[in-house]
């Protein structure tokens, strides 16, 4: 095995903690069975990626952590190649593939990161999911993948989309606000502060992981901010030309509708189909309501540009009071003021209003909270925030292809 000393800020934030963000249970056959089925979901019904098409495929996946996931590639005949910078997330990997009987398809493990590890191998497809928007240049993290991918190949990867987060963030924002005002500065006391404030709402939810990693992964993580949110128009933009995008969840594409399949577009004209649809729903993502097929009501493509314009412009403001670790709501409120003018004017905009303006009642009764219990009474009086998540980690496979050159 490769073995190195490479980091990176999010290893950095995991090894001190031995955190394992995304380990699953999968020991018990009922409970593997249960997880392979909710994978089989996400990659073959949404990302469109049959299972029996893996068999004897090499797949380079980067930051696997302890392997669950992976699993469910390499009991389809996956041969699997593994990137990952944490020593003790390799020995869970290399323990899990062992119990399941399944060492036989790891060709390789390096103790590495995206962007220190170097091979001139091939791969038919790299996975990198959760972690892309972490590295300090996502972009040329996006780049480097890329070039592992054979002609035909799939990159498929997750990251934490600006809008798709918006109420996570809300509660980071809040659960910052709240430790600030009482004086919760050590990570035992905050896990428990958070806890107390959405503990019960993430227990009523279909989760695959515990809430304290949940808590450690997301809203605890000091780098869980704007700063490193990435969306589909910057991850686009990093990939070369002949990179399309062949599915994602939740689904930007309306390619094709009522097309005849032999007229050919180029890569370039479905890249730019891709942006137009990404903006056309990008608003919806704030409240991620889920609609009956055909009945979500679109956006102008220019105007959802300029929801996330503003997003990203009230997203800058309450960075900036996490940044600092101020007590004060004010740069929440107007952060959340500036998105509420932009979506204010447009008829499709109504769920999404109805979260930023229960999000700016949320911060003006943390404005005035003075102990635990007014600030679990705030935030569990939105009921609509209450009831609602979002959808943080959207999930693309790009394709490099010449179909369309």
């Amino acid at each position: 095995m490769k073995t190195s000393r490479h980091g990176s800020n999010l290893s950095d934030y995991y090894a001190p903690i031995k955190l394992n963000p995304v380990g699953h249970d999968i020991a018990a056959a009922s409970k593997l069975r249960a997880h392979e089925s909710k994978r089989r979901n996400l990659v073959e019904h949404h990302l469109k990626l049959p299972l029996m098409f893996w068999k004897d495929r090499r797949v380079i996946e980067f930051g696997p952590a302890s392997g669950e996931n992976a699993a469910v590639l390499a009991r389809a005949g996956a041969r699997m190649t593994f990137v990952e910078p944490l020593d003790y997330l390799i020995s869970e990997l290399k323990s899990k593939f062992s119990q399941l009987g399944l060492a036989d398809r790891i060709e390789s493990v390096h103790q590495d990161t995206v962007e220190h590890f170097k091979t001139s191998e091939r791969y038919e497809a790299v996975y990198a999911e959760g972690f892309i928007q972490f590295l300090e240049d996502a972009p040329a993290g996006v780049r480097k993948l890329s070039t592992l991918v054979t002609p035909g190949g799939f990159l498929v990867t997750s990251m934490v989309e600006p809008a798709g987060t918006f109420i996570e963030f809300v509660k980071k924002s809040f659960l910052e606000l709240a430790a600030a005002a009482l004086h919760k500065e050590d990570g035992a006391s905050r896990l428990e502060l958070a806890r107390s404030l959405f503990g019960d709402q993430f227990s009523a939810i279909n989760h695959s992981r515990a809430f304290e990693k949940w808590a450690k992964d997301t809203i605890l993580n000091p780098l869980y901010r704007p700063r490193y949110f990435l969306d589909l128009p910057s991850t686009l933009a990093a990939l070369p030309g002949d990179f399309v995008l062949h599915a994602s969840w939740p689904n930007y594409l309306d390619r094709d509708d009522l097309v005849w399949h032999k007229n050919l577009k180029s890569a370039a004209a479905l890249r730019a189909e891709t942006l137009r649809g990404y903006y056309a729903r990008a608003p919806h993502f704030l409240h991620s309501i889920p609609h009956a097929a055909g009945e979500l009501p679109l956006f102008a493509p220019d105007d959802g540009k300029r929801v996330m314009r503003a997003l990203h412009t009230a997203y800058a403001k309450m960075e900036r009071a996490l940044v600092s670790k101020s007590a004060e709501a004010s740069a929440h409120i107007k952060g959340l003021a500036a998105l509420r003018r932009a979506l204010a004017p447009l008829p499709q905009s109504r769920p999404a209003l109805e979260v930023v303006d229960e999000s700016l009642a949320l911060f003006r009764d943390g404005a005035k909270a003075r102990d635990e219990a007014s600030f679990v009474k705030a935030w569990k009086s939105r009921k609509l925030l209450h009831t609602l998540w979002g959808s943080p980690g959207h999930h693309f496979a790009f394709q490099r292809t010449d179909l369309f050159s």
